[in-house]
């Protein structure tokens, strides 16, 4: 069965097509998709377009983080932070790294 966006659970709430107690056991049963999107982060390229870095592990295949990959996935995103914005019409980096010979 597939599973439905929080959004599309408040969206039939709104409309009196589910109730909140439904929507609750519908999150029990996980049939209610719990990802969360954050602001996408972009970081400019040398030839001043725009990408958004990501990370993920890849294989998982279900299995459950270990304290290691949480830590590191912190890290990461600290980074990403740093390195990054979240607007990139207002956003003009400094650094360009160049290709030898340039």
């Amino acid at each position: 069965m597939a599973k439905i966006t929080q959004k599309q659970a408040d969206d039939l709430v709104t409309k009196g097509a589910l109730t909140l107690t439904e929507v609750e056991n519908l999150q029990k049963d996980g049939l209610i998709a719990t990802r969360v999107r954050s602001k996408k982060r972009y970081i400019e390229t040398a030839n001043n377009t725009w990408v958004v870095p990501q990370f993920y592990y890849q294989g998982l295949n279900g299995a459950d983080w270990s304290t290691d990959m949480f830590t590191l996935a912190d890290v990461i995103r600290d980074a990403v932070v740093k390195h990054t914005t979240d607007d990139i019409t207002t956003k003009k980096t400094t650094t360009k790294t160049t290709k030898k010979g340039k």
